[in-house]
């Protein structure tokens, strides 16, 4: 279906002026609601909401001479929509989070939490090129990079002021329909190992425009032996930084459930994924 071809579904006897058709989005009643408490003074607000949403499909009508009928129907679905707006954390006298507002990374952290909990895994983040109605941007969360199943980003500051929202406000709405039909029923319980687990970091300069996401990618490809988790602790542009590039440092855990690994068979995975870092995102080793 041709997601151009949605339109809203008009109501024959609708109530009032102001409910003439059935919802396409939840987006619009959370930011009301974020809104409402704003009025209320309530600036720090996280809210969610699951319910259905309606959208008119045109159909595309039938070629010239043929028995077809054209015609158009109504699409149904469940979806989950998520916003966010204020404070982090409630206020308190000190520390380093004082005063830390929401902002898209606590967005995407809650989903990432949210989707391995129904045990999705091969969620990749994919940048949307053009400007979205809601968002001031955004990026589409793709499954097995075919599936869409929502999107999410920061809203646009239009809008923001359209509802007198004075702080960044984060937004995502997912189909819920989709991920309930493909959330893991039976994920599995691994006991965390008792062996030392040994650490190598990479620092290396790439293109401006490579992404977080895209070194996970190559990760994933990799598939190094033994390897338990990544973590980029340092990003840096600047001094001894040619101009277009940066620089990104990341950590990588290796670890076997069972026996201590050795120095050599480290060495012999890691070097393998250093070398898949230069040959598929051009990076180059500090």
């Amino acid at each position: 279906m041709d997601p151009a071809a949605l339109r809203v579904v008009e109501l024959a006897n609708p109530l009032s002026s102001d409910m003439t058709v059935l919802r396409p989005s939840l987006i619009p009643g959370l930011l009301d609601a974020l809104s409402h408490n704003l009025h209320h003074q309530t600036g720090d607000v996280a809210l969610f909401e699951i319910g259905r949403v309606f959208q008119h499909a045109i159909s595309v009508p039938p070629p010239a001479g043929s028995r077809q009928e054209g015609g158009s129907a109504s699409k149904e679905e469940r979806r989950v929509a998520i916003a966010l707006t204020g404070h982090r954390q409630p206020p308190f006298w000190s520390g380093e989070g004082r005063g830390a507002k929401f902002d898209i990374y606590d967005l995407k952290g809650l989903l990432e939490e949210f989707l391995e909990q129904f045990g999705l895994r091969g969620v990749t983040w994919s940048k949307r090129a053009e400007s979205a109605p809601w968002f001031l941007e955004s990026a589409f969360l793709q499954l097995g990079g075919r599936l869409t199943l929502g999107e999410a980003g920061q809203l646009s500051p239009l809008l923001a002021r359209r509802y007198d929202l004075r702080d960044a406000v984060l937004l995502a709405e997912l189909s819920f329909d989709a991920l309930l039909a493909r959330r893991n029923t039976g994920k599995s319980f691994r006991p965390p190992s008792q062996r030392p687990g040994i650490r190598r970091d990479v620092a290396m300069l790439l293109p401006e425009a490579t992404t977080h996401e895209a070194v996970l990618n190559v990760v994933r490809q990799a598939r190094p032996a033994n390897l338990e988790s990544v973590e980029l602790f340092d990003v840096f542009r600047g001094q001894h930084v040619p101009a277009g590039q940066k620089s990104m440092a990341y950590a990588f855990t290796y670890r076997h459930p069972e026996r201590t690994l050795t120095d050599a068979e480290v060495n012999s995975a890691h070097e393998k994924l250093v070398e898949q870092f230069n040959q598929k995102l051009q990076a180059t080793i500090r």
